[in-house]
């Protein structure tokens, strides 16, 4: 039976954006302890990594760490990729890839507006931690978007309007190169040895 990941989009709140008090802790130590002396640590988001008790993924100044949830100590760190524009949120969901390699992602979004509309575009970045580095394995995959309009009558009352549409991924039994297949809306994603390929219609444009 399929291990099925469903992709829950939503628009992000002001919680998301805001580090909270313990993430800004570990954001300014891990700055510090690099040299940095200015303020990036009030744009960081945090997540502990559920499979690794004591551990924290953290996102800063164009960064990626795991680092110790107390000390801020760093094991792994590395870059976002491609990931675009604004990142959404740390995706901790069972991306079991093999039976000891769970990635985690980084879903990211892009607004592009539109007269009287907006569009609001999701993909999902996937990562694993490889001794002190952590490297993307997926990027750049589509998951879903969201339309917002507004219609006005002679009146000028007007209405909103939102449409949203997102996809699931799945983990397959099957595999290539160690790394699980993965099945994104009924389509298959394999694994090249470095990273997964991702057809360009399921690329975020």
């Amino acid at each position: 039976m399929l291990k099925t990941l469903f992709v829950i989009l939503m628009m992000l709140s002001a919680s998301i954006c805001v580090a909270d008090q313990p993430c800004e802790n570990l954001a300014k130590k891990v700055l510090e302890s690099k040299g940095d002396q200015s303020k990036l640590w009030m744009l960081s988001i945090c997540k502990a990594k559920p499979d690794d008790v004591g551990k924290t993924i953290l996102v800063v100044d164009h960064q990626i760490f795991l680092v110790d949830s107390k000390s801020g100590d760093i094991f792994s760190q590395g870059e976002p990729g491609t990931a675009p524009d604004f990142i959404e949120q740390i995706d901790t969901g069972r991306y079991w890839l093999a039976p000891k390699v769970r990635a985690f992602g980084l879903r990211t979004y892009e607004y592009r507006p539109h007269y009287q509309a907006g569009e609001t575009l999701y993909a999902l970045n996937l990562y694993i931690t490889e001794g002190s580095r952590i490297r993307p394995v997926l990027e750049g995959l589509a998951i879903g978007y969201s339309i917002s309009s507004t219609e006005c009558n002679e009146k000028d009352e007007c209405t909103e309007n939102q449409s949203n549409q997102n996809v699931t991924i799945d983990i397959a039994k099957t595999s290539h190169h160690g790394f699980a297949d993965l099945i994104v809306s009924g389509r298959l994603l394999s694994y090249d040895g470095t990273k997964y390929v991702v057809p360009d219609d399921l690329l975020q444009q």
